[in-house]
């Protein structure tokens, strides 16, 4: 309710209702209760001593997912009694009953086969010799990993063999390997390093089916994978790497066990791997760099690649194909623009495809105009269409009206974009397009930053006015070095809010450009990067009777907020002008 708005005293009443509440039951004709419950389920000390994976680990004694249970023991008559027991009053008090026949047991190899026979008479479930897959994943690690992961490619395999019959567009093809064939592995991949051996295996399978087979042969394979994995903006087709798409996986378990270091499985790992140290060794490199707050706020690790300061996957596997290069490298890959150049035509997306093969298409780009290219790359589908028509014995329409056939398909299609375009530029944002003054008794304030390239400046200007719209305050100021555009908006913001406390107003209105800033203060959202710090320090000042809201506008209602932050530049000092 926090993160979605809610205000803090309606959050309060709901959670005392929550909190307070009893139960009562009626059991034989009979009110048995109250009951008030006060914690949620937990680890069961002292029923059973559960397992320790190192003397330093906690016990687990358990492990529950949807319909799916773990129940870990001693192997001792005492324990499978207690467990029997439990099982039992857990069918008495539901009225469910376990189905001890899809349920099985199996024990250590040190247990005497004497002692198994005795615990498998007391819990009357089957003994296995281990529990071949838990969730889809392996529950025995095996010598060798490629045995244990083999699973997967045989599942890629069975699921291509069931397409074989079937004929596909490349663009169809394109999404199956995305959609289906790439994410058969991604739940195992998140727990465990996949042999590089398996991934390739599994690349194998999905190059196959992209490039066909003839004849129970495959076909030429013209590009690599390695090449088809590049996005599409430097000529690949945006498939997953799948050793990296492993890593990046992993990095994510990393990235929790750094932001919940108190859960289960955090615990388990600290005992066993990292007793006396924590999960990352921090650099001290940047620290002094980050901006501290005014208000009080604890240090935190952020991922310093998103916004927001929280990992992705996507974020993991582009930082590994080296998609984060800062401008300067980005000369590495001289037909970036050719490739965005050809994503960006006004055409269905088949024929920007099938045009990107042709190398000749490079030369005809700096010969036609934009529209004109788009005309030829329509019509060379349409030829290559007819062809394939030809091939597979279906009717073929002649040269002339396939021409006109493909004409008017690409007319359409600029139709239904312009009709779209135009739909969306008819949605209006919620915000004025010229500055109005404020309500009676009302003070708003407008504030704006700006960039000097030359200097390597930012300053940040303000204004304060009256329901008369007579001016009250202005104010232009340099900001020392923000990180980025948008701190340099929210220290903007700050710099206004402060003169707001100093100079005593009240009840005002605080108005500005950058809708992210706004959003950045308003929004109820976690957000780790050093953003939050700042935004933290505005939240806490917005508050009665100073401030009563803060809102975005469009540039032209902050026309005067504007000018006094690029004033500063010509300015020999910061300034504050007073009325009276």
């Amino acid at each position: 309710m926090v993160r979605m708005g809610f205000d803090d005293r309606w959050i309060a009443r709901v959670m005392n209702c929550v909190t307070s509440v009893s139960y009562s039951f009626r059991v034989n004709q009979e009110m048995v209760g109250p009951i008030i419950p006060s914690r949620g389920l937990r680890q069961a000390r002292g029923l059973f001593r559960g397992v320790k994976i190192a003397p330093t680990c906690p016990s687990v004694c358990h492990l529950f997912f949807a319909d799916d249970s773990l129940v870990f023991f001693r192997a001792t008559i005492q324990e499978g009694a207690r467990v029997k027991e439990c099982l039992s009053l857990y069918e008495k008090a539901s009225g469910q009953l376990i189905n001890y026949d899809k349920s099985a047991v199996s024990f250590s190899p040190n247990s005497s086969p004497a002692l198994m026979d005795t615990i498998k008479t007391i819990l009357t479930i089957p003994v296995v010799h281990q529990h071949d897959l838990y969730l889809g994943l392996p529950t025995i690690s095996m010598w060798s990993k490629r045995l244990q992961f083999n699973y997967l490619c045989e599942r890629v395999v069975k699921r291509i063999q069931g397409w074989n019959h079937k004929w596909f567009s490349i663009g169809g093809k394109e999404v199956l390997i995305k959609s289906v064939l790439q994410a058969i592995p991604t739940f195992a991949m998140s727990c465990f390093k996949m042999p590089i051996r398996v991934c390739e295996d599994i690349e194998k399978e999905c190059a196959n089916f992209w490039w066909g087979l003839d004849k129970g042969k495959r076909k030429m394979h013209w590009r690599s994978w390695d090449f088809l994995c590049k996005p599409k903006g430097r000529g690949g087709l945006g498939f997953r790497k799948l050793t990296e798409f492993n890593k990046a996986l992993l990095a994510k378990q990393l990235w929790r066990l750094i932001r919940f270091p108190n859960s289960l499985v955090a615990r388990v790992l600290k005992g066993r791997y990292f007793r006396h140290v924590s999960v990352l060794e921090a650099r001290l490199g940047k620290i002094l760099k980050i901006p501290l707050p005014a208000t009080g706020m604890s240090d935190s690790v952020f991922w310093r690649f998103d916004a927001k300061g929280k990992y992705m996957v996507c974020d993991g596997c582009r930082l590994q194909r080296g998609l984060f290069s800062p401008p300067e490298h980005q000369s590495e890959h001289p037909n970036e623009s050719w490739w965005e150049f050809i994503w960006s035509l006004s055409v269905p997306p088949k024929e920007a495809t099938q045009t990107s093969t042709l190398d000749i298409c490079m030369w005809l780009k700096q010969q036609l105009s934009k529209e004109e290219f788009e005309n030829l790359a329509v019509h060379t589908w349409g030829i290559w269409k007819e062809k394939q028509n030809f091939i597979h014995g279906d009717r073929t329409k002649p040269m002339a009206e396939n021409i006109c056939w493909s004409s008017t398909m690409l007319c359409e299609f600029r139709k239904t974009r312009k009709l779209v375009k135009i739909s969306n530029q008819s949605v209006v944002a919620n915000s004025e397009r010229k500055w109005t003054p404020p309500g009676r008794c009302t003070l708003k304030l407008n504030v704006d930053a700006a960039f000097n390239e030359d200097k390597q400046q930012y300053s940040a200007g303000g204004v304060i006015r009256d329901s008369q719209s007579r001016l009250l305050l202005a104010f232009g100021k340099q900001i020392n070095q923000p990180l980025s555009v948008l701190h340099g908006e929210l220290l903007a913001i700050r710099e206004g809010i402060k003169l707001l406390y100093e100079k005593d107003f009240q009840d005002v209105q605080v108005e500005s450009y950058s809708l992210l800033a706004v959003q950045a203060v308003t929004a109820h959202q976690e957000d780790l990067s050093y953003i939050d710090s700042c935004a933290a320090d505005i939240r806490a000042r917005i508050q009665a009777p100073i401030i009563s809201k803060l809102s975005h506008v469009r540039r032209s209602a902050n026309k005067v907020a504007y000018f006094l932050a690029h004033f500063v530049f010509s300015s020999p000092t910061s300034f504050v002008w007073m009325d009276g």
